[in-house]
């Protein structure tokens, strides 16, 4: 629903802390400021000159800190946009294509760390409840090794036996 800034806010030019706390406080919806401009459009942007953009002439502080260009670059991961990365320069600037090309695909490389996060996540949420659900479960429950060795068993596993699982993993199931 919102683009939140980072805290990952980068300044490479003294005075520029100001411009970060400021963006770290915006938000925006699909559209709106440059960032939810690339947002829905899901393609990067270029502002080659800030004072002639009306979107962006609203940001005084940006205009006061000399900053002149601007280029957003929308996160994809599939079809989801899952970030947006912004890039400001002193200079105006016409559209840089292999600099945009550049970033496009740090972007991509980026949306496809995301994907990679997000199923990693999926799985240990996935472990966790076969975890509970193999843990909890009154039938005995075990996994043999391919040398037949037990590798795994649950709770009802030693209750039925009345060994510990220390005492069985390892153990052969001959």
């Amino acid at each position: 629903e919102f683009l939140d800034c980072s805290p990952a806010c980068a300044v490479t030019t003294a005075g520029f802390g100001v411009f970060c706390t400021s963006s770290r406080q915006q938000r925006w919806r699909a559209g709106e400021g440059l960032p939810g401009r690339a947002w829905a459009a899901r393609r990067p942007l270029w502002l080659a000159d800030l004072t002639n953009d009306q979107v962006y002439a609203g940001s005084a502080l940006a205009l006061d800190l000399g900053l002149r260009a601007a280029m957003a670059i929308p996160v994809l991961a599939e079809d989801e946009v899952v970030a947006v990365m912004e890039f400001l320069l002193a200079q105006p600037q016409r559209d840089d294509e292999r600099l945009m090309g550049v970033v496009a695909a740090v972007a991509a490389q980026l949306g496809t760390l995301f994907l990679r996060r997000r199923s990693e996540a999926a799985l240990d949420a996935s472990e966790t409840r076969y975890q509970a659900l193999v843990e909890t479960a009154n039938d005995v429950i075990f996994y043999l090794t391919p040398d037949s060795r037990i590798g795994a068993l649950n709770r009802a596993f030693e209750i039925v036996t009345g060994w510990s699982r220390a005492e069985w993993l390892g153990q052969s199931f001959v």
